[in-house]
């Protein structure tokens, strides 16, 4: 997909960016159904967990750092769980629990959830990667042929950009990404009326309910 023209951008020639790993994982992401950042940052921390639980479970390290945090959030707890490896997760558990039964540490102070640490560091890596991919048009093609940024995502994005170009392209693909799927949601609910009930309802006009929440987050 090419770039519309109202999106186009017209720049000094600057360096391009490496076109490292990174750069293809994100371009990948643009394919799926959710924010690509959003996309690329649940899958590398699917992975991180099933590297903690599947291969480093016994790593003397890492277990002291888990044994010693404050405790986890629901949303990494509920991922934790998810997980198939029953004898990882058991391990694990049964070492906190005896270590906070032993040291009487039940009345930590409130902190940041040991995953939520690792998960907002590898957000600002990434986000700042992605910002500066913005300089490659191929990376922007990508991008307008995604779903869409969530305002989340954007927001850093435009934070982290100051130049005045990058931030109007920027506000300009949000709005436009906001009005197609409004303009699908629409349609799902037009053809939801009875008196337009032998409509087929187009699997876009379905998605647009999920893909305008996750677009939603902050």
């Amino acid at each position: 997909m090419k770039i519309p023209g109202f999106l186009n951008i017209h720049k000094k020639t600057e360096p391009l960016p490496e076109k490292d790993w990174l750069y293809y994982d994100l371009q990948e992401a643009c394919q799926s159904r959710v924010c690509p950042i959003c996309f690329h940052l649940r899958y590398q921390e699917k992975q991180y967990l099933e590297n903690i639980f599947y291969e480093n479970v016994n790593d003397p390290p890492l277990r002291q750092k888990l044994r010693e945090s404050p405790g986890f959030c629901d949303g990494h707890i509920r991922l934790i769980l998810e997980m198939g490896d029953a004898l990882g997760l058991a391990i694990i558990a049964g070492d906190i629990a005896a270590h906070l039964i032993k040291e009487n540490k039940f009345n930590q102070a409130s902190a940041p959830c040991f995953f939520c640490r690792k998960y907002e560091g590898r957000e600002q890596r990434t986000v700042k990667a992605f910002g500066n991919y913005l300089n490659d048009s191929e990376f922007r093609n990508s991008l307008c042929a995604s779903v869409g940024l969530c305002r989340r995502h954007h927001y850093l994005l435009f934070q982290l950009n100051k130049d005045v170009v990058i931030r109007n392209f920027l506000k300009k693909l949000l709005k436009m990404k906001m009005q197609k799927w409004l303009s699908q949601l629409n349609e799902f609910i037009r053809k939801n009326d009875y008196r337009f009930q032998d409509e087929k309802i187009e699997n876009d006009e379905t998605e647009s309910i999920q893909i305008l929440w996750n677009l939603f987050r902050r």
